[in-house]
C-alpha cells in the first residue's frame, strides 16, 4: 500500500484482485471502465480492494508519509547510548481519535479513526492531528440525522407520517425499544409510521435508521400522546347520566394527562340542554336543565399542540 508523489502511476492496489475502490479524496476521471481520484496531498493515485473505506484512508496516509518534506529514509542502526536519535528518523502513529458532528436537534453523530492508521515524522500531535481532522471530515459527510414526530394524535383518527432524515442515503427502519401507540405501525422500508391508533395516553419509543452503504445509524427517541375525551374518567364512549328537570346536573370532562396544557373545551356541534354551561377551562358540565327533552351534542377538546 506504499506510493511515491513523483510517480501517478503506481496505485495501491492488490493487482491479484480485478474490482478496486477508489479514492473519493479529489474530482473522479474516466479510466477504462473505472473511476480514480487523486489523492489532494500528492500526485499519486491511491485505490484500494477493499472497501471505499480503505481507499480513503490511503490517500490521507500520504499526505504524512509520502508528502513530507524529505522522503522516507530506511531504519538507522541503534544510535549509541549518549547519542539522541534524530527526529526526523522517527515515526508516532496516531492514537485513537473520534470526533462528533452535532444534529440541529444536539443528538450527535462521531466517527473514530482507529489508532495505529495516520503516521508522521517529528511529533505525535502531526499523526494525532491528521487522525482527528480525518475523523471530522468523515462525521460531517456521513452524519445522519431524523427530525420530529407529532407530539400527540386523536384516539379514532387517521394517522401518517414520515420521520424526516437527512444523510445516510437508502437504508432501513427499526424499533430498538419502547411502543408505537395501538393500532400504529413502523414501515422499514420508508420510515412511514401509519394506522389509526385507538388506545389513549402516553408512548414512548426508539426509532433506529440503519444506512445501507456503510452501516452507519442513528437513534431517536419519540414520545407521543394519543388524545381522547371522556367525562369524570369514565371509559373512552361511556355514555353521558341523564338529567333531571330544575335538579343540578356537574359532570367534568377530561383528556389523558398527557395532553399538552393549556386545554379548551367547546361544543362543536348541536346544543347543550337548555339552563347548562361548560367551562371552556375546566371542561366541567354544570347547571339545572329547566326545559324536557333528547339534546344531542359534541364537545371538542383542544391542546396547546393541536
Amino acid at each position: 500500500m506504499n506510493i511515491v508523489c513523483e510517480n501517478p502511476l503506481n496505485p495501491c492496489q492488490d493487482p491479484t484482485i480485478p474490482t478496486a475502490n477508489y479514492s473519493s479524496e479529489a474530482a473522479d476521471v474516466d479510466l477504462f471502465f473505472a473511476q480514480y481520484w487523486r489523492s489532494p496531498w500528492c500526485r499519486g493515485t491511491c485505490v484500494s480492494s477493499i472497501s471505499q473505506e480503505d481507499a480513503n484512508l490511503c490517500a490521507a496516509r500520504h499526505s504524512v508519509e509520502e508528502c513530507q518534506p524529505d522522503p522516507p529514509r530506511p531504519p538507522n542502526p541503534p544510535p549509541p547510548p549518549d547519542d539522541p536519535p534524530n527526529p526526523r528518523d522517527l515515526i508516532f502513529y496516531n492514537r485513537e481519535q473520534t470526533c462528533i458532528s452535532t444534529c440541529h436537534d444536539g443528538l450527535t453523530f462521531s466517527y473514530t479513526v482507529r489508532a495505529g492508521v495516520f503516521a508522521a515524522r517529528y511529533n505525535q500531535a502531526t499523526a494525532d492531528a491528521e487522525a482527528y481532522s480525518y475523523a471530522c471530515n468523515q462525521a460531517r459527510e456521513r452524519r445522519i440525522c431524523l427530525g420530529s414526530l407529532p407530539a400527540e394524535t386523536c384516539s379514532g383518527a387517521a394517522f401518517s407520517e414520515s420521520i424526516p432524515k437527512s444523510g445516510g442515503a437508502d437504508g432501513t427502519w427499526s424499533m430498538q425499544s419502547g411502543e408505537l401507540p395501538t393500532g400504529l405501525t413502523l414501515n422499514t422500508d420508508t420510515g412511514v409510521i401509519s394506522g389509526t391508533p385507538t388506545v389513549p395516553g402516553s408512548y414512548t419509543f426508539t426509532v433506529r435508521f440503519t444506512s445501507d452503504e456503510d452501516g452507519d445509524f442513528m437513534e431517536k427517541v419519540y414520545t407521543m400522546c394519543v388524545v381522547d375525551i371522556r367525562w369524570d374518567s369514565q371509559p373512552f364512549g361511556t355514555p353521558l347520566e341523564d338529567a333531571t328537570v330544575n335538579e343540578d346536573y356537574n359532570l367534568t370532562f377530561n383528556a389523558p394527562g398527557c395532553a399538552i396544557a393549556p386545554l379548551s373545551y367547546q361544543v362543536v356541534s348541536g346544543s347543550l340542554p337548555t339552563g347548562m354551561t361548560l367551562n371552556e377551562s375546566t371542561g366541567a358540565l354544570s347547571g339545572a336543565p329547566s326545559v324536557t327533552g333528547t339534546f344531542a351534542f359534541t364537545i371538542r377538546v383542544q391542546t396547546q399542540a393541536t
